[in-house]
């Protein structure tokens, strides 16, 4: 009876795999008298199946031609996907991922953005994933980055940085770069809006985990790019360009770079923020790129030195406060910036001392362990012992 009423429904049923409670709801549903008479539904109306079901109809509607429904469709799907992620691992089963990439050369433009958010909860699961890189769907996913509307642009970006969700070498990482990814982020960041640039720059903070990616996006000019991007007025794009910033000027030769553009004169006032994130990336990057000889007069010559001489008493963030003392420790080597720093001891003092037990938590401990270096690095004298603290 079922194989009949599925058929005329236009659904599939697989009796296999009906498993008790969708049995028990279809027997419910037959002890019910139905009403007689009852009206057609809607063409432009999209019904949701039970079960399983709503998977096949989903990837039909989607194929269908008719755009008002694929975007409906797409819609449902994402609802679906955000609701838990049993979902997506069922959506990847019935090649919910296929129907997803070809929606990416569709004429609508909310579908092509709403396959682009379905796509990256695909892509976050390992399975998905897998079936990604497998039929080089990524690549699909690059060119879409090229898009008209800046919506899908976006969710594209968002997709790809999905891609990335391993400690190390990511497998998808990997394969983002050697499809060109790169150069495709860095224009993006170089031209495209802020909220563009922003998911660009994000995007591009996920290469980092490959080795030796830094060398490519220092050779595509990216340090350029980041100076320009930090003169910009939106705090998620120079929250994003501080961080790319700090993992770039984590090695030598981007610290060299750094120091040949004179960049921490950019990041000295985003240091000043009032957006918490905003201060908390800038001084990261403060404190990575004051590393090097160079850095070190650089914070003297720019500013920044005085800066926390003038605000690092009253900073209420404790990351933003262990950041600074992490540029105070690297910048007291340099004795013009100690004799600057000198009239900060008793405050610096203060900060190291011992929290109380009961409300310590590490971050708290780190910032009286880095306070308490940054105490002796300060008042230390040529020729006296360097002790570790």
């Amino acid at each position: 009876m079922w194989s009949v009423l599925r058929r005329l429904q236009g659904e599939e049923y697989d009796a296999d795999e009906v498993h008790a409670g969708v049995t028990a709801n279809l027997n419910h549903i037959a002890h019910h008298s139905c009403r007689p008479n009852m009206k057609a539904i809607p063409p432009e109306l999209l019904t949701e199946p039970y079960g399983r079901n709503v998977y096949p109809k989903l990837r039909r509607t989607m194929a269908g031609g008719d755009s008002a429904l694929c975007q409906k469709a797409l819609e449902g799907l994402l609802s679906l996907f955000e609701q838990k992620q049993e979902h997506v691992v069922q959506a990847v089963k019935y090649d919910l991922t296929e129907a997803c990439v070809a929606q990416l050369a569709g004429p609508n433009n909310c579908s092509r953005a709403l396959a682009c958010g379905c796509l990256r909860h695909i892509v976050a699961t390992q399975r998905g994933l897998e079936r990604v890189l497998q039929n080089e769907y990524h690549s699909e996913i690059l060119r879409t980055v090229n898009d008209e509307d800046p919506a899908v642009v976006v969710e594209a970006l968002r997709c790809l940085s999905a891609m990335d969700h391993s400690v190390g070498a990511s497998e998808g990482t990997q394969a983002l770069i050697q499809a060109g990814s790169i150069p495709l982020y860095i224009a993006k960041a170089k031209s495209g809006p802020d909220t563009v640039a922003e998911c660009a720059l994000a995007a591009l903070s996920k290469v980092f985990n490959v080795k030796e990616a830094f060398i490519k996006v220092l050779d595509e000019g990216m340090m350029p790019v980041l100076a320009d991007l930090m003169k910009r007025e939106h705090d998620g794009l120079l929250e994003q360009a501080a961080h790319v910033l700090a993992r770039l000027a984590f090695y030598a030769a981007g610290k060299r770079a750094s120091a040949k553009l004179e960049i921490l004169s950019s990041v000295a006032p985003l240091c000043r923020s009032p957006s918490i994130p905003v201060r908390r990336a800038a001084t990261a990057a403060a404190m990575t790129v004051t590393v090097s000889i160079e850095g070190k007069q650089q914070a003297l010559d720019c500013g920044l030195i005085k800066d926390i001489l003038d605000t690092i008493a009253r900073e209420a963030d404790d990351v933003v406060a262990i950041n600074l003392l992490k540029v105070v420790c690297n910048c007291a080597e340099n004795p013009a910036a100690r004799q600057l720093l000198l009239p900060l001891v008793p405050v610096f003092e203060k900060l190291a001392a011992s929290p109380n037990e009961a409300d310590a938590t590490q971050q708290t401990l780190l910032l009286a362990r880095t306070a308490k270096r940054a105490v002796h690095v300060v008042q230390w004298q040529p020729g006296s012992p360097i002790v570790p603290v």
